[in-house]
């Protein structure tokens, strides 16, 4: 054998042509021979290494030099265990930390041809499996990082969820404890002012009362608008579909407006395609809500020139089953600058500049509409240019055409004051004794005994003891509430039988049905007469005078014409000609779009025709437009106007 390291012959023979590395050592633990595998992992001149331990440090070595001795003297089973023990060799690599490469082995005896044995050191490459195990370890590692992440982000989105619920229901809350408290005062302040405007005659003082009664349905309006964005932003605002007719919505909401409209001396017109359906199956509550709020702001924001409403649309289908419904309101008033077009759909925002402060508002009736339409699947846009006015388009799409026999009969109008109540008795429960006090200056007309009570114990006490014939229960009272008393009144069979209204100024729907599970009606703070009595007249006995006396010299028609002199008889003829030209011109004018002021002088106008020509009717229904004119009471005005050409028809038969 040849004795040079690394050189044997018989080693090379057996070894040299293997796919691993191969060292062998003697039993001095010499190094006999290292072949080519393992010589092209080594450090140069490493096949000039003649002891084994050249290669390890001495911990390691001191654990190699045991096992490699056993495997030479192979003395016992337990060197056959260590044989078969994995080990590691040495070899450098700089893809560790510690430049070590990751590799092992078998250790095996080997005995040559002259009898010799030698230690085997069968060595194999693990750092390549060693990196995939310690990536897969540092992905794992990665993993469960993330996993810890995912985890740590589910929980606090959990808690932030459970944080925003909570936060909207004490929004929720807040804002049905806001409604209450601000409808139960402004409950006593619209009811009393309604009281007065009954009573006083003056008409300064009537004013005053209107401009109180104006500011406190603006308040409930304001009111009714956050609990509406409130709803929306829920989830919990429900659209009612109805069978309803545009152009009676589209020309009541011009109605509504033509009074404002006037007084700034504004021109409100309304066009409608002819091709509008008679009836569409809507939100006919929503839509009107959406039309006030962009003619309001049109009137709002326009000082001088037109507002404009349009509408229009196609139907969708061959068989006109659907209908585009498309809507605009276009104004001639101060204009929004591009770059708040956007954020005018966002709550409480407006257009920022001196503005804000001369025309007031919250912002939120843009918003509101949006939202509503989103609802809906329609769209709304706005197209503005500062100073030249505003135009807001609205497109619903896909609408329900319905039939004119789907309509809704119309509601007959409840005259209050034509209501004659047969004596009863009626127990007020409130807990705010002016509240108590309200009820009963509304009812003090009437033949009703009332009582009163200022709390759910004391109404049930005295609904045993007096057995009325109706009750009015408030709701939220302290201690026991509305609810909990009429439950324990329907509970007992003595008294089960009277009928039981709410009154209550929660406005959220859900709480309304939980009312009505229990009470036979509510009625709504602020509580108004006309709503009062129409409630008392569904449960109480009572007849209907056909007019009261105090409309009547209101609303009867004029009286016919008395007896006119020779004087004024040889006049007629003239005068009807100027009642047909000039007159019929200014009337037809005036019937179609006009400001209070063309009114009041139209009616002027005919005033003075009446004493030029000493025609009495002609002078009282100069008066009477005048004085209709001067109060903005738009009802009787269109009225009045509608007699115009009998008026003139009266007189003509006088000459014939």
């Amino acid at each position: 054998m040849d004795s040079r390291p690394h050189q044997s012959s018989n080693f090379a023979h057996f070894f040299g042509n293997l796919g691993i590395g191969i060292v062998v050592v003697d039993q001095n633990l010499m190094v006999r021979y290292i072949n080519q595998w393992v010589l092209k992992r080594l450090p140069p001149h490493s096949d000039k290494i003649q002891l084994l331990q050249d290669f390890y440090d001495d911990q390691s070595f001191i654990f190699i030099k045991k096992t490699i001795l056993d495997t030479i003297h192979y003395k016992s089973v337990k060197t056959i265990s260590q044989i078969l023990h994995s080990w590691i060799f040495p070899l450098p690599d700089n893809r560790f930390p510690d430049n070590l490469m990751r590799q092992g082995g078998l250790i095996s005896p080997f005995v040559d041809t002259s009898g010799d044995t030698y230690a085997v050191l069968q060595i194999r490459d693990d750092s390549d499996k060693v990196l995939h195990i310690q990536k897969l370890r540092e992905a794992n590692r990665d993993l469960e990082k993330q996993i810890t992440v995912r985890q740590q982000t589910e929980h606090e989105l959990k808690e932030a969820k459970q944080a925003a619920e909570q936060a909207n229901q004490a929004k929720s809350i807040f804002l049905a404890n806001m409604s209450h408290e601000i409808r139960t005062p402004m409950n006593a302040i619209l009811g009393f002012t309604e009281i007065l405007e009954q009573l006083i005659q003056e008409e300064q003082y009537k004013h005053y009362l209107s401009l109180i009664s104006t500011s406190g349905k603006s308040l409930l309006t304001l009111i009714n608008d956050i609990l509406d964005l409130s709803k929306i932003e829920a989830g919990k605002l429900n659209l009612e579909y109805r069978h309803t007719s545009p152009l009676s919505l589209f020309e009541e909401v011009k109605q509504m407006f033509m009074h404002n409209a006037s007084e700034k001396e504004l021109t409100l017109s309304l066009t409608i395609n002819q091709e509008i359906p008679d009836v569409l199956y809507i939100d006919e509550i929503r839509i009107r809500q959406i039309l006030i709020n962009l003619v309001g702001n049109a009137v709002k924001f326009t000082e001088h020139g037109h507002i404009k409403i349009g509408v229009g649309g196609e139907y969708t289908d061959a068989e006109h089953n659907h209908f585009n419904l498309s809507f605009f309101v276009e104004d001639s008033g101060i204009g929004i600058a591009d770059v708040y077009q956007d954020a005018i759909f966002e709550a409480f925002e407006q257009k920022v500049g001196k503005h804000l402060a001369k025309y007031g508002g919250t912002g939120l009736g843009l918003a509101i509409c949006k939202r509503i339409i989103d609802l809906m699947d329609g769209e709304i846009c706005v197209s503005s240019e500062v100073g030249m006015g505003s135009r807001f388009d609205v497109l619903l799409k896909k609408i329900q055409v319905s039939s004119p026999d789907e309509l809704p009969p119309m509601p007959q109008p409840f005259n209050a004051d034509s209501i004659e109540f047969a004596p009863a008795t009626v127990l007020i429960v409130d807990d705010i004794a002016i509240n108590r006090d309200l009820i009963a200056a509304h009812l003090q007309k009437y033949s009703f005994t009332l009582l009163e009570a200022a709390s759910g114990e004391e109404a049930i006490e005295m609904a045993i003891k007096h057995q009325p014939d109706l009750i009015l229960m408030d709701i939220k009272m302290d201690g026991m509430d509305g609810v909990a008393a009429t439950k324990l009144i329907k509970n007992d069979k003595k008294i089960q039988f009277i009928p039981v209204i709410a009154m209550t100024a929660i406005a959220i729907k859900e709480e309304v049905k939980h009312i009505l599970l229990y009470c036979d009606s509510y009625l709504k703070k602020p509580i108004q007469r006309v709503d009062l009595i129409s409630r008392l007249a569904s449960f109480l006995p009572h007849s209907e005078k056909s007019e009261p006396l105090d409309q009547l010299s209101e609303q009867e028609p004029l009286p016919g014409t008395p007896p006119l002199s020779a004087e004024t008889l040889k006049g007629l003829p003239q005068l009807i000609h100027q009642l047909e030209g000039e007159a019929t011109e200014k009337w037809q004018h005036i019937s179609d779009a006009a400001s209070i002021d063309e009114i009041s002088e139209f009616a002027s106008y005919i005033h003075v025709l009446g004493n030029q020509y000493q025609v009495s009717s002609l002078t009282a229904w100069g008066d009477r437009l005048a004085q209709s004119a001067k109060i903005f009471n738009l009802s009787e005005i269109e009225h009045t106007l509608q007699g115009f050409p009998e008026l003139t028809d009266d007189l003509k038969k006088l000459c014939e």
